[in-house]
């Protein structure tokens, strides 16, 4: 079943519901016709947890589909911060060891 059929009949069967609860609950109603009510509630909200639970399913189904690119996205965005980072750690490692050829220098000089 298409989703817009899904949709369809989840709203008919919510419809049929809400006329079943005014039925049911009208105080007019013999026992006989108010258990027959109270079962067709039962499966009406039987049939409409099924239609969500397929409607839920076809969703996530459509979410992780389209969060694919997205994964790939950030794979490669996460690669292009290392590849950036990359330099940067090479001056961090010169910087170090310039500081220590001054320190080194500087101890020279003093003696």
């Amino acid at each position: 079943m298409d989703a817009d059929n899904r949709q369809r009949t989840l709203a008919d069967v919510r419809k049929a519901i809400a006329e079943n609860d005014g039925l049911r609950l009208d105080p007019a109603a013999g026992t006989e016709e108010r258990l027959a009510l109270e079962q067709t509630a039962l499966a009406l909200r039987t049939i409409e947890r099924e239609l969500l639970e397929d409607t839920s399913e076809a969703l996530l189904d459509r979410l992780e589909a389209a969060s694919a690119p997205i994964k790939d996205l950030a794979r490669e965005v996460r690669e292009k911060v290392t590849e950036m980072n990359a330099p940067s750690k090479i001056l961090e490692h010169f910087k170090g060891l310039l500081s220590l050829v001054v320190r080194v220098l500087t101890e020279a000089g003093r003696w």
